[in-house]
């Protein structure tokens, strides 16, 4: 649509299969450099007929990290790297297991629907075939990956500068849609991946009126075999691409060696068992001549030019990782070709990554030692926080609310600008949810520093990343007649609601935090975005509507008490007159516990909202 931006279809097309190496490159139009914040409707010059020309770009030490990051999240198939981040057995889709309650059927005779296509079977087959001529083939694979390497286990030369033209990228370059066009008829063969022994086997199609969920028990509890992650991925029975890829022993960067474009310093080992010292340097990828005892950055190819089984220099070298490793290891090649097309025969259900379903997909009963044991022996998780923030983990220092904020204040006046805005809403909140998580469990577990150790632990309050946490007692004594810490664990529930609330509202103007409740290990942790200026004290930042105070002092802003009239309108609010110490009156529309501040932004916030809802009045009677 228009209102999608460059950087939209830069996701589409790193995304796809056809042009899935690339992470690092700009669009260009008639030879000029798209924005990648630009809507596509702004482009000047741009129609359905245009073409759109893919330029590789110049990698920065953060692009470097993520295209290592992507190719780690692309051997994991459809999982993310941390699945138990937020409980200790994390679930996953049910759906193909409620298609194939016994797994994908070997038999030839097997029943199939819609879904379960031919290529299906296809592929299962040549997994099969992989696995049961792995022997046969690894000794071929094995002498055509030493010739890359030249007899050595690492080798390499230095890639071109920047031109998008060079030999076997060039066919890759053209308008976004190309790609995806090219994407789908590539998966549009499946005949292809059916074995040429196995016979052609008529389908036996399901009735018009069944479906995936015709038979299935919807109250009936599924087994842990069924609902686990773990055992979920591992029935997918994914191809193994690389044995390992990680963070070089040589980082960080020589700052001679940063001069002369070096970024990071990896080590892949793949499945011919071949170890190769990869820099990651400002033009792309390529295979220098270091080993675990020598440093040296210089790309294999050149240093080893004219030996025995060293091939030309170009071969060492490429803009992308993958397309590196694809010269490298044949077995990579075609465990990722392999690994790609599984995921594109996959329901959508069970490859995309429904972050915020995951989180609430951890049961309280959970099985016992499985979860204890780590699947595989990885060096690379623990480097994965270096990769992702990097040295300084300048990456984490995100303002959480201004990036909340700005993403309510864009345009929803048509159905594909609400779809826009949505979808980045999700995100955030997927994104920060998980944040919040990670911060929740730090303070529980003591690996925070309160801002005021000195006040009773109750009352501690702690800030990270520009999140704000607070633990769910009654540590201002705001609920002593109410039933003091258990009324307190109640209000931060309820706070939630209140912030559900006006977000469905969506009134221009008035605006929440982002708010998350976690409850760990026996406690209640509340983590919110931070209001800018909230810490200052100015003038500028006071509670101008209700009261900070139980009532000695109270706001009753004429903006805020004008903002909420369709708020009150909607949620049944009645204007009532609420006194302070002194006496004097007020016309509020909410309680006086529900506090409005205007921020050094000049947004106008609502904290505090659990008195957004009336109290059951048979409560009250009883």
């Amino acid at each position: 649509t228009a209102q999608e931006t460059i950087q939209d279809l830069k996701q589409v097309i790193s995304e796809n299969q056809s042009t899935i190496e690339y992470s690092c490159f700009f669009l260009a139009l008639d030879g000029q450099r798209l924005n990648d914040f630009v809507e596509l409707g702004e482009v000047e010059g741009l129609s359905k007929e245009s073409q759109l020309e893919l330029h590789e770009d110049r990698y920065t030490e953060r692009d470097a990290r993520h295209h290592v990051i992507r190719l780690r999240e692309l051997l994991l198939g459809p999982t993310t790297a941390n699945a138990n981040i937020a409980g200790l057995d994390a679930g996953a889709s049910v759906f193909n297991t409620i298609k194939n309650p016994d797994g994908v059927s070997d038999e030839p005779d097997g029943l199939s629907t819609d879904a379960d296509t031919d290529a299906d079977k296809g592929i299962k087959a040549d997994g099969e075939g992989d696995a049961s001529s792995a022997a046969a083939s690894t000794a071929a694979e094995a002498a055509e990956s030493a010739s890359a390497a030249g007899g050595q286990s690492s080798g390499s030369a230095r890639p071109g500068k920047g031109s998008s033209k060079k030999s076997g990228k060039s066919k890759n370059k053209g308008k976004g849609s190309s790609a995806a066009a090219a994407a789908g008829a590539a998966s549009s063969k499946p005949e292809s991946d059916v074995s040429s022994s196995e016979a052609p086997v008529e389908k036996i199609k399901p009735l018009a009126t069944e479906h995936a969920f015709t038979d299935y028990e919807i109250s009936k509890v599924p087994p842990f075999s069924v609902v686990s992650a773990s055992k979920a991925i591992a029935s997918l029975a994914l191809p193994h691409c690389l044995k390992q890829i990680i963070l070089s022993g040589w980082n960080p960067v020589p700052r001679y060696r940063q001069l002369k474009g070096d970024l990071l310093y990896l080590q892949v080992t793949t499945i011919e068992s071949q170890t190769y010292h990869i820099t990651a340097s400002r033009d792309g990828f390529y295979v220098n001549s270091s080993s675990l005892v020598r440093f040296n950055p210089e790309p294999y190819g050149e240093a080893r030019a004219g030996q025995s089984g060293v091939r030309d220099s170009e071969f060492y070298s490429a803009h992308s990782l993958i397309t590196l490793l694809k010269r490298l290891s044949p077995r990579f090649a075609r465990g990722l070709d392999d690994l790609q097309k599984q995921m594109s025969q996959r329901e959508a259900v069970e490859v995309l990554p429904f972050v915020s379903a995951e989180q609430a997909a951890s049961p309280w009963l959970v099985r016992g030692n499985e979860n204890r044991v780590p699947e595989a022996y990885d060096l690379g998780h623990p480097q994965e926080i270096y990769l992702r923030l990097g040295a300084q983990a300048a990456d984490s220092l995100r303002d959480w609310n201004e990036e909340l904020q700005s993403i309510r204040e864009m345009p929803r006046s048509n159905l594909s600008e609400r779809v826009v805005r949505d979808r980045q809403l999700h995100k955030w909140y997927s994104e920060f949810a998980e944040a919040a998580i990670q911060g929740a469990m730090a303070v529980v577990e003591g690996e925070m520093p309160p801002l005021n150790p000195t006040d009773p632990e109750e009352q501690h309050m702690y800030l990270r990343d520009n999140i704000f946490y607070s633990k769910g007692f009654d540590g201002r004594e705001t609920f002593t007649e109410l039933g003091g810490d258990a009324a307190a664990h109640v209000a931060t529930g309820k706070d939630i609601t209140g912030v559900r609330l006006l977000n469905q509202l969506d009134i221009d103007g008035l605006h929440t935090l982002g708010s998350v409740v976690v409850d760990y290990r026996g406690l209640r942790v509340v983590a919110q975005s931070v209001v800018p200026g909230i810490f200052r004290r100015q003038e500028t930042t006071q509670i101008v509507y209700g009261s900070v105070d139980s009532g000695v002092t109270v706001g009753a802003d004429e903006e805020f008490h004008k903002l909420l009239e369709p708020v009150a309108k909607a949620l049944h609010f009645g204007e009532h007159a609420v006194s302070d110490e002194s006496g004097t009156e007020y016309k509020l529309y909410t309680s006086a516990d529900v506090k409005g501040l205007t921020g050094t932004d000049g947004r106008k916030y609502l904290l505090d909202l659990f008195r957004m809802t009336p109290m059951d009045i048979e409560f009250l009677e009883r």
